[in-house]
């Protein structure tokens, strides 16, 4: 992001990082694909990546919310939609 043609740096919430990398993870999408469809600068979603499975358990609290959301959502689904 360029502000009065100064360079900032964007800073992205941890959610938004965990599920960048569960795309990669879990769903086997590449992380340039990701970097593209979200926006990200070039090797953004790779270091996130590295980062992650360098040291999953640093992220697994906020990855265990997540992942409680996710399921409840499919929980409502599967009433709602049978």
């Amino acid at each position: 992001m360029t502000i009065g043609g100064i360079q900032t740096k964007r800073k992205y919430d941890k959610e938004f990082k965990l599920e960048a990398v569960r795309l990669v993870i879990e769903e086997g999408h590449s992380a340039h694909s990701i970097e593209k469809r979200l926006g990200t600068g070039a090797g953004v979603v790779t270091r996130w990546v590295k980062q992650y499975t360098a040291d999953p358990e640093r992220a697994n609290t906020q990855g265990a919310k997540i992942h409680k959301r996710r399921k409840t959502c499919y929980s409502i689904q599967t009433v709602i939609w049978p």
